[in-house]
């Protein structure tokens, strides 16, 4: 294995989101000579930390504080960014509008560290032009994931699709996307929920919260409904099952279940059920009817989405397998191509397009050895000590937020990374190794 080699940091924040797409992006890297390196944030820090020299490229969802920033820019020759937040189907209208897009992600004074930004679709690229100012610092490349949902979605989980139809039978997915609005012991109680945001959020969390509960009454009636399939809730990453679990005890054919990357969950269902999600586009990719409960949507809701679904349901109409089309083939295809950049080439390759032709200076695999010694020290101690506390808090108490765990559940497994280099059988020309907790090292082979 040749030692030196450009080095590629890429934190991953979210594992049932985040990582398969990413690992379709380090499998591009390997193949263009890069050595990569994919964990959770706290792991790549650890990373950074054991090298002596400012070498490699940093890729991240979005910018960190200020001094946390200029820190990994004293590590890492470039900072760049694949913001999977800016997502699809984000509107103006999800944000003040005195405000750029752009703009809402990133932390005060780290706008002039970063050296490159990389977009899903005309929209963004539009708000990101605005914001840097700088053609060169923005590129139309489009989303790994993108391209995991539209290309390869099919092959790289034909098993786990397989294996979800034998073992859930037909089934409707029905998408939460409230986010933090669930994590609470008593869901009516207005001062608990107002204690968790600021006060200029109030109003749009009491409308959350009655669409919550608009959510739990349709879904209630619709699980009395012989006519309606089971249906299969597939709570927000950042919802607590406790809470889902809890509203819809009794239910008899609706389930509440969230395990790995939600893809082979959309490709083996009958249909996707949405009250304004991203992963209506997602299915739409996927060739899956969409369903779309509009009165449960926020106000301000997202109106691309509503015309990329096939169809209104709500209480009183059902989600049913024949309707008459909301918007047609055409529409929906117009309304797409508005939103994502869909190149003839995959969007990994035109990231790393840019990526390889930047100078970076090669360097040699992280030991292990001088890996673990970091966890030695005071600072990483009292870290682990208090991840052990919110476990435990977590358990004995009913409106605790989630532990950090929940975000990489399991952590960072071998197995983990299968799916992702399957696609044109890459696990036969890359390596994995593991370096420490959560921090994997993708090489290509030498044969």
């Amino acid at each position: 294995m040749e030692r030196g080699k450009k080095h590629l940091y890429i934190p991953i924040e979210l594992k049932n989101r985040e990582l398969d797409s990413q690992v379709l992006l380090a499998a591009k890297a390997c193949s263009m000579g890069f050595r990569v390196y994919i964990g959770s944030h706290a792991a790549i820090y650890r990373a950074l930390r054991s090298r002596k020299n400012c070498t490699g490229i940093y890729l991240d969802k979005g910018t960190q504080i200020a001094p946390l920033t200029k820190w990994i820019k004293a590590k890492c020759q470039y900072l760049f960014i694949l913001d999977q937040e800016l997502n699809p189907s984000v509107q103006l209208a999800d944000y003040h509008h005195d405000k750029n897009l752009v703009s809402t992600r990133f932390y005060p004074g780290t706008k002039e560290m970063v050296d490159g930004f990389f977009c899903v679709g005309p929209v963004i690229y539009d708000q990101a032009d605005s914001y840097f100012k700088s053609k060169k610092l923005i590129h139309d490349s489009g989303w790994p994931r993108i391209d995991l949902q539209k290309r390869y979605a099919t092959s790289m989980y034909s098993d786990q699709i397989k294996n979800l139809k034998n073992q859930h039978g037909d089934f409707l997915l029905f998408v939460s996307d409230f986010g933090l609005l669930t994590p609470l012991s008593d869901i009516k109680s207005p001062s608990r929920r107002h204690n968790l945001l600021s006060s200029d959020s109030e109003e749009f969390w009491d409308e959350s919260y009655q669409n919550f509960v608009t959510t739990v009454e349709v879904l209630r009636e619709w699980d009395k409904n012989p006519d309606v399939p089971q249906i299969i809730i597939r709570p927000h990453i950042m919802d607590d099952l406790r809470v889902w679990k809890r509203v819809l005890r009794g239910t008899k054919k609706t389930k509440i279940i969230h395990k790995g990357d939600i893809t082979p969950w959309v490709g083996a269902s009958m249909g996707v059920i949405h009250r304004g999600s991203t992963v209506s586009i997602q299915a739409k990719l996927m060739n899956k009817k969409v369903f779309y409960l509009e009165e449960a949507s926020t106000s301000h809701n997202r109106q691309i989405v509503k015309k990329i679904s096939d169809c209104i349901v709500s209480i009183k109409q059902a989600p049913a397998l024949s309707f008459s089309e909301l918007n047609s083939e055409e529409d929906v295809n117009r309304v797409l191509n508005e939103v994502i950049f869909l190149h003839n080439e995959d969007a990994s390759t035109r990231i790393m397009n840019v990526l390889e032709d930047l100078e970076v200076f090669k360097e040699n695999p992280i030991p292990r050895l001088r890996f673990f010694l970091g966890y030695l020290n005071p600072k990483s101690i009292k870290r682990f000590a208090g991840l052990i506390r919110d476990e435990v808090i977590y358990l004995v108490k009913a409106d605790s937020p989630a532990p950090q765990s929940k975000n990489i559940p399991f952590g960072l497994r071998k197995s983990d990374f299968r799916a992702g280099l399957s696609v044109d059988n890459a696990g036969s020309t890359i390596k994995t190794r593991i370096i420490g907790l959560n921090l994997w090292e993708l090489d290509k082979r030498n044969h």
